[in-house]
């Protein structure tokens, strides 16, 4: 049985339709890869699976449960999170204090400081750095911040 399960989705932005019919699956554990030119609509079908853009036709299924209408909060509860291009970052706070924050609200799970700090190496020398000063490349070690506190990742998230 598929983790995610996305059933001829429509997205539109206004009267423009921005996805068409998509349908996909992905089973626990497993990486999909969403490949396409600018304006092909993967973020736009990204943030439809977020919950934070309404489909206008379609069903998205998670563990089994019919979430398209189920507010992003929500959503964010259950482990599907998007995280956006761009650093989104404090960045007058630590990589620690970043880290802190991105998992004060998060229900106890796998994934703490710890945990995301062995999965991100790279982070480890920038720890006590400001987030302010960090290059692309350290940012970018710490965008997956937001999905890995709560829970092992299980569905697309970018």
């Amino acid at each position: 049985m598929p983790i995610l399960k996305v059933e001829s989705l429509d997205v539109r932005h206004g009267l423009l339709p921005a996805v068409r019919h998509v349908s996909l699956a992905v089973a626990e554990g497993e990486t999909l890869a969403l490949v396409g030119a600018n304006g092909a609509g993967k973020t736009t079908l990204m943030r439809a699976i977020a919950g934070a853009h309404k489909p206008s036709g379609g069903r998205i299924v998670f563990e089994g449960t019919d979430i398209t209408a189920v507010p992003a909060h929500e959503r964010v509860r259950a482990g599907i999170a998007l995280v956006p291009e761009g650093r989104r970052l404090f960045p007058e706070l630590t990589v620690e204090e970043n880290l802190l924050v991105a998992g004060q609200n998060s229900k106890q799970g796998h994934w703490n400081v710890e945990s995301v700090l062995d999965a991100f190496p790279i982070l480890k020398p920038l720890y006590k750095k400001r987030a302010a000063n960090l290059s692309g490349g350290g940012a970018a070690g710490g965008r997956h911040r937001a999905r890995s506190h709560d829970q092992p990742p299980r569905a697309p998230a970018r």
